[in-house]
């Protein structure tokens, strides 16, 4: 596990789970168009947090896979609570834990700011090597990268 990967499954990230609870119902405009357009039949979250967006997911079409994966057991164990097939696991693993092409859609939501850019390449090829057809990136985007400081951390 690298050393952001470790930062964010321990004290810091429960703090952040406990700290950035998320209306789920708010996201379900979104994901009713992406679950419209990709139609899958399973999807996986990587870096799931406590399963929000799986929530959503689900309540838009509830005979779709969901599953999840995240750093933070705290997190997990939310998610699992709330009945998704959820492991904690580093985003690099995620293609030994799936067979190769067997979710119809990857996705990561403010998830990969998160990896350490020498850790970005691997994390990536393992979602595009478990995806069957999609891979949707919801994230930050900037035209150079550039380290933010977070609550007094880099």
């Amino acid at each position: 596990m690298s050393n952001t990967e470790q930062f964010w499954s321990g004290a810091f990230g429960n703090e952040y789970l406990q700290r950035c609870r998320v209306d789920w119902e708010s996201r379900k405009p979104f994901w009713q168009s992406a679950v419209e357009y990709c139609t899958p039949g399973s999807a996986l979250e990587v870096g799931c947090n406590a399963g929000w967006n799986l929530q959503a997911i689900q309540s838009v079409d509830s005979s779709i896979e969901l599953y999840g994966v995240d750093v933070n057991a705290s997190a997990v164990e939310e998610a699992r609570q709330q009945g998704f097939e959820a492991q904690c696991t580093s985003a690099v693993t995620i293609a030994g834990l799936f067979d190769p092409g067997s979710i119809d859609l990857v996705f990561t939501c403010g998830v990969l700011i998160h990896v350490a850019p020498e850790d970005l390449d691997s994390v990536m090829r393992a979602i595009v090597a478990t995806s069957g057809r999609y891979v949707l990136a919801v994230e930050y985007a900037a035209d150079q990268e550039e380290e933010i400081e977070y609550r007094g951390h880099a």
